[in-house]
């Protein structure tokens, strides 16, 4: 079955949980980024990398500069990634835009240190740029995609 993180400010202490009818599959975990481990990504050949978020919605994270500290942060770990498992190819996902104005904007500062320095920095990693396709005309997450719209469909 397929397997996905689970999101919110109780991801860190609580890694269970499904997505519901929605979606099928268990959530398994969601970490921030100095909770990734590069050695659990030992002995695969493909790594897609797509986390940040629970680190960039923190609320110690309020200026473009602790964002910009997250990123660094995010940045060595990919590196510790590529150190320890040599032969993987590595997938960098950008974030997802979310429904709240303050935190979108340190979305696209993240993401937008991950497309200018990260494709600079590696020269092997692939950098695949979702953030656009989730994107409604105001730059936030479309509402198509939010769980309130979804539960009025229902």
């Amino acid at each position: 079955g397929l397997k996905f993180g689970k999101f919110g400010r109780d991801a860190p202490t609580d890694l269970n949980g499904t997505f519901g009818n929605a979606m099928p599959g268990r959530r398994v975990a969601a970490f921030t980024v100095d909770q990734l481990d590069p050695f659990k990504c030992v002995g695969f050949n493909n790594l897609v990398v797509h986390c940040g978020i629970n680190s960039i919605r923190s609320d110690e994270v309020t200026t473009d500069d602790h964002v910009r500290a997250v990123y660094v942060d995010f940045k060595t770990k990919i590196n510790d990634i590529i150190c320890v498992n040599k032969r993987a190819r590595v997938y960098v996902n950008t974030l997802l835009p979310t429904k709240i104005e303050t935190v979108n904007k340190r979305v696209k500062l993240f993401n937008s240190l991950i497309n200018d320095d990260l494709s600079k920095s590696f020269k092997d990693v692939r950098i695949i740029n979702i953030h656009s396709r989730f994107c409604s005309v105001g730059g936030l997450l479309s509402a198509s995609l939010s769980r309130e719209f979804n539960s009025r469909d229902e």
